[in-house]
């Protein structure tokens, strides 16, 4: 694919997000910008030492909101709050100018990872001159039985037409695999072999994907609701006390950022 427009800026949700286009921001050298401090500091400090290692440090904003405030606000429904966060984004979008914004996929893998894309978009009302895309992290593939499957940096055949595939040269591919085995240990920790046992093929291949255009996407065919039966096992067990729910907290936020946006 042709490079990205300039200048272009990536919103992750967590820190440690940006090893899923490793190579590509080594070409494109964006800017960054990281809603939430994916859990803790050690998290932020190894998102520090990867983007180091590639001369983009300098091209990094940490927003620094805890993730667990991101959690309590998503059950509270607190749309002010996500449209506060929204409005941190629209200041530096506005600053930047970007041609091209790149956001977290919504894959209903993880609320906070889906409302990436919702806060984008709030962000960028008015403002004119952007296309978006989205950045496939990892998501529950659908199975006839009980089993759990789950593509990594790949978005499903359903959204395939109009995805954009950027090819890692030889030293953008050793230095991100230099990265995911030497500096992400936690995301290494957190998927164990789905992410280590990736080929040096699909690490070379990084893909973006058109957003919805309304800013929703509804689990079905292509997605499992992974977060919705995750949190209803983790009550169960009595390790959380309330679950979020797609209907009845990430809806009605997602919804009122993406009001703004209409």
């Amino acid at each position: 694919m042709s490079l990205l427009p300039s200048p272009t800026v990536f919103v992750f949700s967590h820190p440690n997000h940006e090893l899923a286009v490793y190579g590509l921001v080594q070409r494109v050298k964006p800017w960054m910008i990281f809603l939430t401090d994916g859990g803790g500091e050690d998290r932020v400090e190894q998102t520090r030492q990867g983007l180091a290692r590639i001369g983009l440090l300098d091209r990094a904003l940490f927003l620094n909101h805890a993730e667990k405030e991101f959690y309590t606000r998503l059950l509270q429904r607190d749309v002010a709050y996500f449209q506060g966060v929204a409005d941190q984004v629209r200041e530096i979008l506005r600053e930047k100018g970007p041609a091209c914004v790149c956001s977290d996929a919504m894959e209903f893998y993880n609320p906070v990872h889906d409302l990436a894309i919702p806060i984008t978009r709030s962000a960028l009302a008015g403002l004119s001159g952007w296309t978006h895309y989205e950045v496939p992290l990892v998501h529950q593939v659908p199975t006839r039985d009980a089993s759990e499957t789950y593509l990594v940096q790949r978005l499903p055949v359903v959204l395939q037409d109009g995805s954009k595939v950027h090819a890692l040269n030889d030293a953008e591919l050793e230095a991100k695999v230099s990265a995911r085995d030497g500096v992400y240990t936690i995301l290494a920790d957190q998927f164990g072999t789905a992410l280590t046992d990736l080929s040096r093929d699909h690490l070379g291949h990084e893909v973006l994907g058109e957003t919805p255009a309304s800013g929703m996407r509804e689990p079905g065919a292509a997605y499992v609701l992974r977060y919705e039966w995750r949190a209803h096992l983790l009550l169960e067990e009595g390790t959380i006390r309330e679950a979020i729910t797609l209907d009845g907290h990430f809806r009605p936020v997602a919804e009122g950022l993406l009001s703004r946006a209409a």
